[in-house]
């Protein structure tokens, strides 16, 4: 398979796992995985072992699939990301349950019940959208549109209020507008409004209970 994918014992051991899933995680080349658990990985997912192995009990004891949202820095690059890990049970040829197999997606946006602006879950897309605007603006805008002041996103993103000044001025003249409202609208008019920046993205891994 070309997406990440891979088998783990009852000990969530890594019984197999194939190249794509060792460059998901920017393994060595030629790194063995066999008998190894998640903490024993050279990854930046190996804080969080004990959630992966939670998820591995809860499919070998409900005997179904279960997926979880990943948001790690991924890949070769090593940029934050989102991936759905699926993870069903592995049975023997006496239909006994021996471990578990995963298999992973890269997932460009997802409805996540904790990013909540107005008491309803909000789209959330994990790639830039475009090229029109530079990242560092791409971060302002973020923060203008929830509505703070260019004092407050100064702090945030530890730059002079000026240097916010002269960002949202550009932002605007890119735009073509005068206002944080007609911002909203062009950005919404694009699809935009949706994109949070990386730098805003919290590491996490979330269990989708049944």
């Amino acid at each position: 398979m070309n997406e990440p994918y891979g088998v783990k014992s009852l000990k969530s051991e890594f019984v197999y796992a194939n190249a794509a899933y060792s460059d998901l995680l920017n393994l060595p080349p030629r790194f063995d995985l066999e008998g190894r658990l998640d903490s024993e990985l050279p990854a930046r997912t190996a804080e969080y072992a004990a959630s992966f192995q939670m998820h591995d009990r809860k499919v070998e004891a409900l005997g179904q699939r279960l997926s979880s949202l990943e948001i790690h820095p991924f890949g070769r690059e090593q940029t934050l990301k989102g991936y759905i890990f699926n993870k069903t049970p592995f049975y023997n040829a006496e239909g006994e349950c021996i471990g578990t197999v995963f298999h992973a997606q890269q997932q460009t946006h997802h409805s996540l019940k904790y990013f909540i602006t107005d008491k309803k879950p909000v789209s959330i897309i994990f790639s830039e959208p475009s090229n029109f605007f530079t990242a560092r603006e791409w971060e302002v805008i973020f923060l203008m549109l929830r509505g703070m002041s260019q004092k407050q996103i100064a702090q945030v993103l530890n730059i002079t209020p000026g240097t916010v000044r002269q960002k949202v001025h550009l932002i605007y003249q890119k735009a073509g507008v005068s206002s944080n409202l007609s911002l909203f609208e062009f950005c919404e008019a694009s699809g935009w409004t949706s994109y949070v920046p990386p730098a805003f993205i919290l590491r996490n891994h979330i269990l989708f209970e049944p």
